[in-house]
Formats: C-alpha cells, structure tokens, sequence
C-alpha cells in the first residue's frame, strides 16, 4: 500500500514540475516573440485628477512631483491632489511649493488605508461639481517617465474605462530583497496582463500608476474599495462587470521596492489577507459571469491562482507523507525505508526549488530589456527566488491561525536610484 502511494505520489509530483515549466516556457516566449503594440496617437487631450495618498511621505514627495511637472503632455498642478491626515505634515509644504492641491483627512477613524483616503478625497471633488475625464492614481514614492502621461492619453483615448502602466523598480538593485519584489511584478505582467491585454481579457490593476474613467467614479459616488488590496478588489470588480481595461508596458512609472526583509513580508502578508478576502468577495459573481459567453472573461482570471494552490498543496502532502514515512521508519530501525523517503523528500524540494529558479531566469530574460539589473543581481536573485515565494506558504499558514492582519505602512527612502529615475521625467 505504501510503495502504490509512493509511486503515485513520485508520478503526480513529476507531472506537476512538468507542467509548471509548460507554463513559465509558454508565457516567457508568449512574450518575447509576441507582437509588442505600439499606441495609437490621438490628439485629444484629457483633463485628468492626479490622486496621491501621502501620509508622512516628504521624503519621496517632490521626486513624483517634479515628474508630473516635467511631463511631455501637460498637466495642471491643481489638478494634482496630495492626500494626507494632518495640516502639520511636511508633505503639505512640499506639495503647495509645487502648485499641487493638499486634501487633508479627517474621517480617520478605523479608515487609515489607501482605499479610504482615495474615497474621502474623490466625494470631496465630486461634492464641489469638479469634473474630470478621469482619475489617476499613483503612491507618493512612484515616479513618472515624462511620456507617461501621453501614453496613457492615448490609451484613455482608446476607450477603456481602466488602464494600467508598466511598474518600472526604482531600486532594482539595492539587494536581493528589492529585486525579488520587483519580480512579482514582473510575474503579474508577464504571466497574466500581457497576454490578457492582446487578448482583450480584464487585467489587473497592481496598488497604483492606473487611470479610472470619470463615469465610473461618479456612478460610485467614490471610491468603494476598501480592503487590505483594494487593487486586485477593483482588478475582479472590473472583471465581473466585463469593463474594458489595459495594460500599457510604454506607459513607465517607477516604484521603490521594499528593501527589508519585515517590510517585504508584512506586504505580502497583506496582499494574501486581502487577496483571499477579494476572491471570497467576487468568485461567484465572477463564475456565473463567465457562463455569459458575449462577456469575454478569461476562464484563468476567474479561477485565480486555485489550480497553482492545489498543485502547491498536492506537493506539500506528498511532503508531509514522505516525512511521517521516514520518522515511522526510522522509529522501526528500517532504513532501507527511511533512506527511499528521506531521498524522495531531498528530490521532491530540490525539483520546487529549479522550477522557482527557472521562473527568475524566465522573468529575468523577459525584462532584462527594460530593466537594468546587473548580472550579480540576477545570479543572487536567481539562487534567492525560490525563498522568497517560499514565504507565501508560511504566510497562508500563519494567516489560518492568525486572520487579524492591519495596514502596516511601509516606510520609503529618497535612495540614489530615485533621484536618478527623477531625472527620466
């Protein structure tokens, strides 16, 4: 009975490695030999809001500032509103000194997250009859190239009710924890949003540098999404409701990654609280919109990440199983036993561990044209990848006995990568 399961276990595990390294190969050269798009000029200009939610961020504020500024299609500063809790910030100084309109808080109580600051200030713009084609949304440590905004014109031009840029690292290699960060990114766009963008699915919106048509704010007389990841809430929402969105990767933004190892993980935390609390929100609605067939969802976007999770956790059962299998042996003095155990276990995590690698390299080689990664970076990040996703096991494990998970801010420094991406818009 033992060495049947071991054999389906041995079998079932080969089959998944197998498939994931399927995918990484199908998407790595989806994108690299897949027709890149090139936007479509048109004239019109926009009046655009520009929403920056800026608690305590004068370190990094006039660095998106001065890019806003310096941008090929024009914006107006007073359309630029700096969102934050106190009059007493710094931020607020910096903000005037660039012309930029300061909205300051004041219904903080139990409502100190993004998706909150972006609510209480748009009813406040909506409240004055200000009106605006669109939104745009940005974090205070983001940094625009100086076309951004002209490329995404264009793309609101196209029609789409949402739309997102590509998340340029501004810090790619300060150390291995910036740059693995900077993959997940990477992985959303490469394995998900470009191809759904070429095949007019829905795409996912990732925390900020996205544009909201005006039609859609004013119908929700705000901004309704409130999670701990209000981004992916809008990304399904989006999805079940079959608006058109995009992904323009000529559409660049820079965004400092988590340096530290706490802060990277406390983000994480928060992306997979607020991940499962999203699905939980919009999967139904979401399945029972695919059945529409004039609605054109992709049947990956309405499954998630479902079929990696039960690939996950089939190998780590197997995992499990193979060390009961050796502890029991050993405990009997078969070590014939123990050893073919204790060999698959070694065999089982060195396979999970070059298939994560595999997947640096693949992202590594779709992005080493647009981001500056030297080789010393890649070789360490390549070895630390596997790591690094690793935690997101430990993270859904901890969050089944500890669900109370809180916005832990995270705090961001004006680095020499920054002030150097600054100078690009």
């Amino acid at each position: 009975m033992v060495e049947r399961i071991l054999s389906w276990g041995d079998f079932i595990v080969i089959c998944i490695i197998l498939i994931l390294i399927a995918i990484i190969f199908y998407y790595v050269l989806f994108c690299t030999l897949g027709e890149h798009k090139v936007t479509k000029v048109d004239s019109k200009e926009n009046k655009f809001a520009i929403l920056i939610p800026a608690r305590d961020e004068s370190k990094v504020i006039e660095s998106i500032l001065i890019s806003i500024e310096n941008q090929t299609l024009k914006q107006d500063m007073k359309d630029v509103y700096v969102i934050v809790e106190s009059n007493e910030d710094p931020t607020v100084e910096i903000s005037k000194k660039h012309n930029a309109t300061v909205f300051v808080r004041t219904n903080l109580e139990n409502r100190r997250r993004k998706g909150y600051a972006l609510d209480e200030c748009i009813k406040d713009i909506l409240s004055k009859g200000i009106k605006y084609d669109g939104y745009f949304i940005f974090d205070a440590d983001n940094v625009l190239d100086k076309n951004y905004l002209f490329e995404m014109n264009n793309t609101f031009n196209d029609g789409y009710d949402l739309a997102c840029g590509y998340r340029h690292p501004s810090n790619p290699n300060q150390n291995v924890i910036a740059t693995c960060s900077s993959l997940i990114f990477s992985m959303i766009n490469v394995f998900g949003n470009y191809e759904r963008a070429k095949k007019n699915y829905n795409v996912n919106i990732t925390g900020t540098g996205f544009f909201i048509r005006s039609h859609l704010v004013e119908e929700w007389n705000g901004y309704p999404f409130h999670s701990l990841t209000e981004d992916y809430e809008l990304s399904l929402y989006a999805t079940w409701k079959n608006l058109p969105t995009y992904y323009n990767e000529n559409a660049i933004y820079y965004d400092e990654q988590p340096s530290s190892r706490k802060q990277s993980y406390n983000q994480r935390l928060r992306w997979v609280k607020g991940y499962f609390e999203s699905r939980k929100q919009y999967s139904k609605k979401i399945k029972e919109a695919s059945k529409d067939k004039s609605k054109n969802i992709s049947k990956t976007h309405a499954l998630g990440v479902v079929p990696y999770i039960i690939m996950v956790g089939l190998m780590v059962a197997y995992l499990i199983f193979l060390i009961s299998i050796s502890i029991i042996a050993s405990m009997q003095r078969d070590y014939q036993t123990t050893w073919d155990a204790c060999s698959r276990i070694i065999g089982v995590i060195v396979g999970i561990y070059l298939v994560m690698a595999l997947l640096a390299v693949g992202l590594f080689f779709v992005e080493g044209k647009k981001v500056n990664y030297t080789l010393k970076t890649k070789i360490k990040s390549i070895f630390y990848y596997p790591i690094f996703l690793t935690d997101f096991l430990f993270i859904v494990i901890r969050l089944l006995f500890k669900r109370d998970v809180s916005w832990v801010k995270i705090e961001h420094g004006n680095d020499k990568n920054k002030l150097d991406n600054k100078k690009r818009g």
